[in-house]
């Protein structure tokens, strides 16, 4: 996902983006026409250069009528309204507007969690695990996406206190993956197993893999559940060599 300050100025300098590389010599073979810029982000781009805020809030909601859903659009009219106007509560219910009205467009989620982040809000920790489990509601009938938005969180620098929502996604996942085909059970076990591992529970962990493995479809995810499987083993085991050491 795109992270927050890097999205505002993705989407205002969003012509500088697209013509990159214009200059360089054609490709051999045809490639696709890239995407007229929209004016609508030169004029914010201007705006935001004269501290026209207001104006920028109002081009935004105008725009949005136009092509409603489109991200960029909220994205910058919610951070203006927490970074330029500091009216927090407009920008949480731009985003929350934006969620009723689109669940099933991801990056709102992430958004509203780097909002909660930069807000430094005491409650931080809880607000965050509640964005998350609004996800986990709103897309339990895309089980494979929502394991993958849960490993991807798994990914994220030790430290961001991303586990606890990644086990939410990674479970509800495996919960709703009745209708998934074996080989996508066997992607969403085997994430859902990383997770355990990762909240230090290898015997957890081992239990996923070995049913995972049951549902191994290629010769790929039989080698890599192995593989997977005996790791997760063998640290159970150092776990509790640990234990009885006291170390």
């Amino acid at each position: 996902m795109i992270r927050l300050t890097g999205l505002l100025l993705t989407a205002l300098t969003f012509g500088m983006l697209l013509t990159a590389g214009e200059t360089t010599p054609p490709a051999p073979d045809p490639v696709p026409a890239k995407p007229p810029i929209p004016p609508v982000f030169s004029e914010l781009e201007q705006l935001m250069e004269q501290k026209e805020y207001p104006k920028v809030i109002e081009l935004a909601d105008k725009s949005l009528e136009e092509t409603p859903g489109d991200f960029r659009l909220i994205a910058i009219k919610s951070y203006t309204q927490f970074k330029f106007m500091d009216d927090r509560p407009a920008a949480f219910a731009t985003v929350d507007a934006a969620i009723a009205d689109y669940p099933k467009l991801y990056d709102l989620y992430d958004f509203k969690v780097e909002l909660i982040r930069q807000s430094q809000d005491p409650e931080a920790d809880n607000k965050i695990f509640a964005v998350y489990r609004q996800a986990a509601i709103n897309f339990a009938d895309r089980p494979l996406q929502l394991s993958d938005l849960g490993f991807g969180l798994l990914q994220r620098p030790l430290g961001e206190g991303r586990l606890a929502p990644a086990l939410l996604l990674l479970r509800t996942a495996r919960d709703n993956m009745a209708n998934c085909t074996p080989s996508e059970k066997y992607l969403i076990l085997t994430n859902l197993a990383r997770g355990c591992y990762f909240a230090s529970r290898a015997d957890l962990a081992a239990k996923v893999q070995t049913e995972a493995n049951v549902l191994a479809a290629n010769e790929v995810d039989k080698v890599t559940g192995t593989r997977l499987l005996k790791f997760y083993n063998e640290a159970d085991k150092m776990a509790k060599e640990l234990s009885n050491v006291g170390l």
